[in-house]
């Protein structure tokens, strides 16, 4: 479900209007049915007025959604280009000029390849089976559409379909995973997504290339549901149990699609500072959806001064290392000197782990600091902010 709020309900109808048939969208003009539905959505769209300190009461409700429900996508729409910027992230900002041709399609975007994209990622990086298997199941998992067959499958690739090895080596629970099996939880996943009040399975069928027999088939064997329960049980329902295959086949599940963030982790303010923009967007945009309260700051000078004027301190300080002004070295200096209870992660293309270590030595100071070489992943990112933050609680 969308659930479109706009508390001036010039915008939310005529949105709602132009839905096409595969959504369902529901309008609310105020807060408490706001409340009443975000269970149910997949998908928030808020109309947020430039002058967005008056809607304070949204933004508060916002943040909790961003940091409780990582799996649900928000959609922003303010009223023009040049409106100040939010406290709070989403996974898209438009303008309302442009929410009649593109809104849709934006939503068909966020619903459809997000979860894909991440899971991809870690298949890319894993070492489970051969490489030839692990190829499959990333353009499994790329297609726009589902694939139905492995022959199918090896025909896009280019190879014979007696190449490709039919289950994985790692034995789970009495036999190894299939690999149709795989790829009929990759057309579940998808059927679902699709699944709305407004489009019944028949049509939902069709989109994945399958009878609505066959989906049946699909469903009952992989969790034990029939198409009406799996309706009603929705992703929520799904994931859970496909989280479980794929973390026992490739090591790991995307930290960012935890659909259970624990509360302790809100406890935790994380401060990035990088002088890359795209950098620190991307940062902020998994830290945040991994549960953590994110501050951000563009170089080390702003980033002492935020601090000094915090009520709250941060548990970690995520900075870059080559910065103009004030370097990652020198703020992590000053911030051990100032405030030896802050964790400090420093991130650096150009300077190796061993060498920054050399360095930070060299200045005598006790307090433990962690190098993280980019590139990195989010996974990795994750998995030092989690030992920094079980040390700290």
């Amino acid at each position: 479900m969308v659930l479109l709020y706009d508390a001036t309900v010039t915008n939310s109808a005529h949105w709602a209007s132009s839905a096409p048939v595969w959504v369902e969208a529901v309008v609310v003009s105020d807060l408490p049915t706001f409340d009443d539905m975000i269970g149910r959505a997949h998908v928030v769209v808020v109309f947020i007025p430039d002058e967005w300190e008056r809607d304070r009461q949204l933004i508060g409700r916002l943040k909790v959604l961003r940091a409780t429900h990582p799996l649900k996508s928000v959609i922003v729409v303010r009223p023009s280009h040049d409106a100040t910027s939010l406290p709070i992230l989403a996974d898209v900002t438009l303008h309302v000029q442009q929410t009649q041709q593109i809104l849709w399609p934006t939503v068909r975007n966020l619903e459809d390849r997000w979860l894909s994209y991440r899971l991809a990622d870690i298949v890319r990086g894993s070492k489970s089976g051969p490489p030839i298997l692990r190829l499959a199941v990333i353009h499994a998992l790329l297609r726009p559409t589902p694939v139905s067959s492995i022959k199918e499958l090896a025909a896009e690739m280019g190879c014979d379909r007696r190449t490709l090895p039919r289950a994985w080596d790692i034995a789970f629970g009495t036999s190894a995973v299939r690999l149709m099996d795989f790829l009929d939880w990759v057309v579940l996943l998808y059927a679902i997504g699709r699944k709305s009040h407004k489009r019944p399975w028949v049509l939902v069928a069709r989109d994945v290339g399958l009878a609505e027999e066959t989906l049946a088939r699909s469903a009952r064997k992989l969790i034990g549901l029939s198409l009406s329960e799996l309706a009603r049980c929705g992703q929520p329902g799904v994931v859970p149990k496909f989280r479980v295959i794929f973390e026992r086949l490739f090591g790991r599940w995307p930290e960012e699609l935890a659909l259970d963030v624990p509360v302790e982790r809100l406890r935790h303010r994380i401060f990035v500072v990088d002088d890359h923009e795209a950098i620190l967007q991307f940062l902020d945009h998994s830290l945040r959806r991994a549960g953590f309260d994110v501050v951000t700051a563009m170089n080390g000078i702003e980033a002492l001064a935020r601090i000094s004027r915090e009520q709250t301190l941060p548990t970690v300080v995520l900075t870059d290392v080559k910065m103009a002004g004030m370097d990652g070295m020198e703020l992590a200096r000053r911030i051990a000197q100032q405030w030896p209870s802050i964790r400090v992660i420093l991130m650096s293309a150009f300077v190796s782990p061993d060498v920054a270590q050399r360095g930070w030595q060299r200045g005598y100071i006790d307090n433990p600091i962690k190098f993280l070489a980019k590139p990195f992943t989010a996974g990795r990112i994750m998995a030092l902010l989690r030992e920094a933050c079980e040390k700290i609680a």
